[in-house]
């Protein structure tokens, strides 16, 4: 510090007084005159600063040579005006932006005119909480980056993340190593002050417990948002996701829809590729029925089927994890249900079950709003690859148990466990049973019935046909449907 220095200079100069004063007259000199001395140091600190940054400082540079541009835009139009902002990821077949690096004011402009000729604003009012639960999976850094770049309104958004990793593998908060927040090295990233926005919790991967327990994770840091999204720790978005989903809800006009199919997969053979932008002939993903498997007897979805586009989200029967929206509700009414260890298959049709007797009702939507990096070769380790051994496969089995008992078929399947209470009590888990128990507006044999589920043919009925043309019917609720009304 200069002051501090130039005391010394003071000093030195007092040393330097002729022999007559004292050295009980040189201490009573400084702090006589110690005042004086700090105002001289501090007026001369401040003439030094000052001269430099005038003379001196040089101008901020981007990492690529170019100044940053953050002018304002004149109301001449005049073409140098121009302000250098983060561009939208979107693909080049629907927009395309002069420069990679950069987009400007003028181009997102234009990029928002196009968009809302597409999907009406509705503003940045709602928060969306974004559910998501990362097993060993590189692409979730990756994946909270994507949504705030490509979000119309990123401080509607609010990330609630459950980590299972091993030190080896790379953490959902890397941020600082993919984002850019120094302007002197070039555009700002959208995360940057939106930090706060995601919230984590981590454990290791060894004590990890399969999807749905940390899907249930994951929703503990729900804290009342509008909108609740659930989806997988590899996903890429389409551009102004949030507002085409809850202009998609909107158009339901129904409180308690909840938009969900299987997403389309990336396209990683092409370079540089990136989400399309999808219309009313875009065609949608439609999930069409249901199978039992033999040997657990778990429910698992067929594959998704493409369909015709019917232009506006219809009744579906099937719930898919990969992607599911609705309103904040959900997670409070219809929670993920932590005592489900290692389970996979039989986790979307109890969550179908339940939502349906919950009073919800399923809408296959109308509009592409993520894609799934399903690609061989960007496979990421599974909690079933990780040292799986007998006493995983236990506790399995008794989460299959516990499902076959939500779902009132325990009976049919698996008789022998009822005949002997012992017997029940230790294949059974029914700990908070009904918490995560079947709703109270719809019966599960309603359920069984409105999917024409063949128990002897261990199938559903194939509902592609009546999906994609809009003929599923709805099953009405005891109450809810007053109320709304």
């Amino acid at each position: 510090d200069f002051s501090f220095f130039f005391f010394f200079f003071c000093f030195e100069i007092m040393l330097q007084l002729p022999s007559k004063y004292t050295s009980r007259s040189k201490l009573l000199w400084i702090f006589t005159n110690w005042r004086s001395i700090c105002q001289i140091a501090c007026c001369l600190q401040l003439f030094l600063i000052s001269l430099y940054i005038l003379c001196f400082q040089l101008p901020c540079q981007s990492n690529d040579g170019e100044y940053l541009m953050q002018s304002i835009a004149s109301s001449s139009g005049a073409s140098n005006s121009e302000l250098a902002v983060y561009p939208i990821p979107v693909h080049r077949n629907d927009f395309t932006f002069n420069a990679d690096e950069h987009a400007t004011l003028r181009e997102l402009i234009a990029f928002g005119d196009k968009m809302s000729s597409l999907y009406h604003d509705h503003g940045d009012a709602n928060t969306i909480f974004i559910a998501l639960a990362s097993y060993r999976d590189d692409e979730c850094v990756h994946t909270i980056i994507n949504a705030f770049e490509t979000a119309m309104y990123p401080d509607r958004i609010r990330f609630g993340v459950f980590q299972q990793h091993n030190i080896t593998d790379g953490d959902c908060t890397d941020f600082d190593k993919l984002v850019n927040c120094d302007y002197r090295y070039g555009i700002i990233h959208p995360m940057c002050g939106r930090f706060w926005q995601v919230q984590i919790d981590r454990i290791s991967h060894r004590d990890a417990k399969g999807p749905m327990y940390g899907r249930y994770r994951a929703e503990q840091f729900y804290a009342g948002e509008d909108y609740v999204l659930q989806i997988d720790a590899h996903t890429r978005f389409v551009a102004h996701f949030d507002n085409i989903l809850i202009d998609m809800f909107a158009r339901i006009d129904n409180d308690y829809a909840v938009l969900t199919t299987y997403p389309k997969a990336t396209d990683e053979k092409s370079e540089n590729w990136l989400p399309p932008i999808s219309t009313a002939h875009t065609p949608v993903v439609a999930i069409c029925q249901t199978k039992i498997l033999d040997r657990s007897f778990m429910f698992k979805h067929e594959r998704g089927h493409f369909v015709r586009n019917p232009k506006q989200p219809v009744l579906t029967t099937f719930f898919a994890a990969g992607f599911s929206f609705a309103a904040g509700h959900r997670v409070r009414n219809v929670p993920s249900d932590p005592y489900l260890p290692y389970l996979f298959d039989g986790e979307e049709i109890l969550m179908s079950a339940r939502l349906f007797t919950s009073g919800y009702d399923m809408y296959m939507p109308d509009r592409d709003i993520i894609f799934h990096i399903y690609e061989e070769h960007r496979k990421r380790p599974l909690f079933w690859h990780d040292d799986w051994n007998r006493d995983k496969q236990k506790f399995e089995k008794i989460a299959q148990n516990r499902v076959l008992y939500i779902l009132q078929l325990l009976e049919r399947f698996k008789p022998n466990l009822l005949l002997n209470p012992v017997i029940f009590n230790m294949s059974v888990d029914v700990r908070e049973i009904e918490a995560y128990a079947m709703g109270t507006q719809r019966d599960i044999e309603q359920y069984w019935q409105w999917i024409q589920m063949d128990f002897e043919g261990k199938q559903s009925a194939d509902f592609c046909n009546d999906i994609s043309k809009g003929k599923i019917e709805r099953v009405p609720t005891k109450t809810i449907d007053e109320v709304e009304k």
